[in-house]
């Protein structure tokens, strides 16, 4: 085993990993996606992390980072490739691809020209051109434009076409990755010939575009362009290889697979989003569902759930089971779509085998959280607030708020996470009030809980069973307002507690409520609110100690507000850069050699 401390929840789920091809996932701290790959044999390629050789550093890294193991199995090797290839394009996780500061995802974009070209956009624009994508990072796209760029000879200069003046061709004409348009090598026509084949390539249609290859080729073997034949049947053989159709990827068109698994009151619904023909996504719903309900009753709550909240709803629902008032449903989300839905279980063909493979995944996950159900325990005090707050779920992950005021200029919140009623400092957060001039707790508390939630919500991460802000009824109000700004009105309970008399304001109610003195719910809450007001303490010091820093650091010639803030970022404390070298300042803020010199020179005036 190698010499670094591997996770042991992670240890444990690799014991019950499967000897099948699939996808393997690790998840860091905070349920981001670290690392997708695949493998033959699920089993033995996570034996290989544990058991293997050493790693490299960037897996030995992520390992040491990860906390979870997921995975989804398939029918074979390939079919694994393609749904590792369509989950990395949707994460982006940290360790598959290169971190890049633009956060926004690439595309390949056909411009709208006579001539179009290829190139890579970083957003979808109304300029009438194409956009394929988004991919997972600009690596991937160059690649795939290059790999167009071989196989179809589009072009990526910037050349006005048709030109207005005598233009020279490039090297990528001589060396046959263009057709020269720009000096008139190809007819509009034939361009556009072109364009429609990368265009059918990007969308998958795979036969239609083979066939079409095949067609002229045979037409230039006729007319005996042999040189042009050769060079269509290499680009067929390629071509062949790279879109052999699967049965993740092929002509399932879009539409969405359910399967639910139900047990133990709990339930597990999968979703395998296909669009295009490829699945682009896989998304895991647990659900609480009764002891008595069935899997067909607990499905037509389900669809209705969650498909009311789906911008993406497809025009065909396929289900492991009929659910009961199947018609009532299919007319519901066909008004919500504003288009027909179906709703089918499919009996035979490639649809069936997928519906097993997407139950099969409901299942195995239902299985692990039956046993995590088992091992968990829940607080008293956890369960008696939500009996004595009469809210709809257990609160076992509960964020609080606090606001916290150093001076009208700095102004910092917190946010602590306490999950089965302990502290999940992992879960932690700390915010600078950016948007609110001068003390106004209620603005401040509008701004960080907006913040915190819009922030979940684009991520798709697990939003908390309850909200606790410190103040009154000021406070709750705020936090409110920002979750019906986000669309999360009566989502999520919330509650704020007063800090004199531990009084308990709830959404609705005029007056404060109060819990027995001695219950377990109001110790837990007050703990809470402690390590919330704690936190915000300490990092309002820490803000206001950093400040004073810096307006010392900005005494000195040539060093602004920026360059302070920079210089503690790097070096923590004016006594570390006083024991910095020349080179070293300048190498890790970039900032001027003789700048630096003077800012060592005066350091040394008031540091021992």
């Amino acid at each position: 085993m190698h010499n670094f401390i591997m996770n042991d929840a992670i240890k444990e789920k690799y014991s019950r990993a499967p000897h099948k091809p699939g996808v393997y996932i690790f998840y860091g701290k905070r349920g981001e996606h670290l690392y997708i790959g695949k493998a033959r044999d699920i089993k033995k390629r996570l034996a290989s992390y544990i058991f293997g050789e050493a790693p490299s550093p960037r897996i030995a890294a992520m390992l040491r980072n990860a906390v979870e193991l997921d995975w989804i199995i398939t029918d074979n090797e390939l079919e694994a490739l393609i749904l590792e290839a369509n989950l990395i394009r949707q994460y982006k996780p940290r360790y598959n691809v290169e971190l890049r500061d633009d956060k926004r995802y690439p595309y390949i974009k056909i411009t709208n020209e006579p001539f179009p070209r290829l190139t890579i956009a970083r957003r979808k624009s109304n300029d009438g051109a194409l956009y394929f994508g988004p991919y997972a990072d600009r690596t991937g796209a160059v690649r795939l434009m290059r790999l167009i760029r071989r196989l179809f000879r589009i072009r990526i200069c910037k050349y006005e076409l048709p030109p207005k003046r005598k233009l020279r061709a490039c090297i990528l004409f001589d060396i046959g990755r263009c057709l020269g348009p720009c000096i008139g090598a190809c007819t509009e026509e034939e361009y556009a010939r072109a364009v429609d084949e990368v265009v059918m390539f990007l969308k998958g249609k795979r036969t239609e575009l083979l066939d079409r290859l095949r067609a002229q080729m045979e037409q230039a073997a006729d007319e005996m362009r042999f040189e042009e034949a050769a060079r269509l049947r290499d680009t067929i053989s390629e071509l062949s290889k790279l879109l052999v159709p699967q049965k993740m990827d092929s002509d399932l068109g879009d539409r969405d697979f359910v399967g639910l698994a139900v047990g133990g009151g709990i339930g597990v619904a999968m979703i395998f989003r296909v669009r295009q023909g490829a699945m682009i996504a896989r998304q895991t719903v647990p659900l609480t569902v009764p002891r008595k309900v069935n899997v067909s009753e607990a499905l037509t709550e389900f669809l209705l759930r969650f498909y009311s909240q789906d911008p993406d709803m497809p025009p065909e629902i396929l289900v492991s089971d009929m659910p009961t008032e199947k018609e009532e449903v299919e007319r519901t989300l066909s008004d919500i779509r504003g288009r027909k839905v179906t709703i089918k279980v499919p009996q035979r063909g490639e649809k069936y085998e997928t519906m097993k493979l997407v139950l099969r995944n409901a299942e195995l996950i239902h299985g692990e959280l039956i046993i995590q159900k088992k091992k968990v325990h829940i607080p008293y005090g956890v369960l008696e607030l939500e009996r004595l707050l009469n809210i709809p779920r257990t609160p076992n992950r509960i964020e609080a708020f606090d606001i916290s005021n150093f001076g009208s200029d700095t102004i910092v919140a917190s946010m602590v996470q306490f999950v089965a009623g302990r502290a999940n400092k992992q879960g932690y957060r700390h915010y600078k009030i950016k948007t609110v001039v001068g003390q106004d707790d209620f603005a401040s508390m509008r701004e960080v809980v907006f913040r915190r939630y819009r922030r979940l919500l684009d991520e798709g991460k697990q939003l908390p069973d309850l909200i606790l802000v410190d103040g009154g009824k000021g406070q709750l109000s705020a936090a409110l307002q920002s979750l019906d700004k986000l669309g999360l009105k009566g989502k999520i309970p919330v509650v704020a507690i007063a800090k004199r008399l531990d009084e308990l304001y709830l959404p609705g109610k005029s007056e404060p409520v109060s819990l027995p003195k001695d219950s377990a719910a109001i110790r837990l809450l007050q703990r809470i609110r402690d390590e919330a007001h704690r936190f915000a303490i300490t990092y309002s010091r820490k803000s206001h100690r950093r400040k004073a820093l810096a307006l010392e650091l900005m005494e000195i010639q040539g060093i602004g507000q920026k360059r302070a803030e920079l210089l503690l970022k790097k070096f923590g404390s004016i006594k570390n850069i006083a024991s910095a070298s020349i080179d070293q300042i300048v190498t890790e803020t970039k900032i001027p050699r003789k700048i630096a010199e003077k800012l060592k020179s005066e350091l040394a005036k008031i540091v021992d």
